[in-house]
């Protein structure tokens, strides 16, 4: 049986609401662009987030990548490349 990946805009709508839930701020002003830092993001929230990224689409992630591509939108990119996230 394949395993089924996760679309892109299904991991970006949950980690932006994962964010504007530990904010407290509206998803809809939160910019996928911005650094996890400048969205008001710590570096523990964000370590943790990525062990419930892992937990609810079934893949792994290295939690040291939340600093390497330290945006959503970079952080999916490099998914994407990595062949995590469904084309």
């Amino acid at each position: 049986m394949e395993e089924v990946k996760p679309r892109r805009s299904e991991v970006e709508s949950w980690l932006m609401n994962q964010i504007a839930l530990s904010t407290e701020k509206p998803v809809d002003t939160l910019d996928p662009d911005l650094p996890f830092a400048s969205l008001g993001l710590d570096s523990t929230t964000a370590v943790a987030m990525s062990g419930d990224l892992e937990d609810q689409f079934g893949f792994e992630l290295d939690p040291t990548l939340i600093f390497e591509f330290p945006s959503v939108t970079r952080l999916l990119n490099h998914l994407e490349a990595e062949g995590v996230l469904a084309v």
